[in-house]
């Protein structure tokens, strides 16, 4: 073999290696591109899950301004930003439609892998089953540095994959009659994953206009020896008055002398002012037999009344 076929294998081999060793450092770098990263994770129709949105081999960034794009059968909740290492000024959109922008900006880079926020999604009852793609973009220029130098990531979309709920989380709600006031429902079991109705219905029945919440007895006025008082029931809900009732006066009939027994020094008390001695009795208690007079006669009814005798006073 000559010179000339000697060289012509060597460059050979040359070529081979240099090309083989331009994939590596490609691979090497691309391995060091920086990347938004968007998790993945699974959920049922109605179901709550999380998504993350991380920031991989990232040299260091001062800003970063992204939306994030879910399609409509994904409901946002929350956005939680990682303040523990993305201090500074974050941004929280009034609005959680699609594309939902998603903002932070400091005096300070940021390096390294790390957390940048956490999407929090609701997948709708009736989404549909299968793969829902969380996808994100940027314009140019609004991922920097402190030093205002643009810094250029790659995407790296994530998803939901929803599927059909299991309904192995219920709760039985008992029937509950319409009040004055509240709507009642009919027995019925719902799933507390994804919300749905299983059994029965939570259809709401119509107001009952007499089907009330009684209160205790209310004082509207209190009775006194000779006067009578007042006090009603009334609807807790609606304040309507249910039930009204007398309250009886205190007085103890034929308690001349107003110390609420009846003794012996009543009758005492009675025959002298019926003998015009100079007392003070209760007058209103003396009337015993209630004609409307002070006579003996309510002198001999109470002694009847005091000595035992099947008699009525008032």
């Amino acid at each position: 073999m000559g010179v000339w076929h000697i060289r012509r294998i060597i460059s050979a081999v040359l070529a081979v290696c240099l090309v083989l060793s331009l994939v590596i450092l490609q691979n090497a770098f691309a391995d060091e591109e920086p990347v938004i990263v968007i998790s993945e994770t699974e959920t049922f129709k109605g179901g709550k899950a999380e998504v993350t949105v991380s920031l991989k081999n990232n040299p260091g960034v001062a800003a970063v301004m992204l939306d994030v794009c879910f399609d409509s059968d994904l409901l946002l909740e929350e956005i939680v930003y990682n303040s523990e290492q993305f201090g500074g000024y974050t941004y929280t959109p009034d609005d959680y439609e699609s594309p939902v922008t998603l903002s932070w900006m400091s005096l300070s880079n940021v390096s390294g892998d790390v957390l940048f926020a956490t999407i929090k999604f609701s997948a709708l009852s009736g989404a549909a089953a299968g793969d829902h793609i969380i996808s994100a973009e940027y314009l140019e220029g609004n991922i920097y540095n402190v030093d205002e130098s643009n810094i250029s990531f790659s995407v790296t979309n994530g998803k939901i994959t929803v599927s059909e709920c299991n309904h192995i989380n219920t709760t039985v709600y008992p029937a509950a009659l319409s009040t004055c006031s509240a709507q009642g429902h009919a027995e019925y079991t719902k799933c507390n994953d994804c919300g749905a109705i299983l059994a029965g219905s939570d259809e709401l029945l119509p107001i009952d206009p007499e089907n009330h919440t009684e209160s205790d007895w209310i004082i509207d006025k209190s009775p006194s020896i000779y006067e009578s008082g007042s006090k009603h029931k009334e609807c807790t809900a609606c304040g309507k008055v249910l039930e009204n009732e007398v309250i009886p006066d205190t007085h103890v009939p034929g308690d001349v002398d107003a110390d609420g027994e009846l003794t012996n020094q009543d009758l005492i008390l009675m025959f002298q002012y019926l003998s015009g001695w100079d007392v003070s009795p209760n007058i209103a208690a003396i009337d015993v037999d209630n004609d409307g007079e002070h006579t003996n006669q309510d002198l001999i009814l109470l002694f009847q009344k005091l000595s035992g005798w099947n008699v009525e006073i008032f």
